[in-house]
């Protein structure tokens, strides 16, 4: 009785445990920091330019293992 697998389950982000049905997220040590922006940012920067907003605005090192997390410059307000 084999059932169909759902686009998800493909893409290997749920795991059917026993019990319940749990969705993967990314793992990473306590001793990250995350550091979110809460303005809009230009992502055509690409790496090296937002490498340099984190220098300039938080003064610090992005290569020193933080989590960096930029909102897009076009978020949508509403779903139609």
């Amino acid at each position: 009785m084999g059932t169909k697998a759902s686009r998800q389950e493909k893409a290997g982000q749920i795991i059917r445990g026993p019990h319940r049905m749990v969705t993967a997220m990314i793992a990473f040590p306590s001793s990250v920091r995350v550091w979110l922006a809460v303005r809009r940012t230009d992502m055509r920067r690409g790496m090296n330019g937002l490498a340099l907003q984190v220098q300039q605005a938080l003064g610090r090192d992005p290569h020193a293992g933080d989590l960096y997390v930029f909102r897009v410059a076009r978020a949508c307000a509403s779903a139609p």
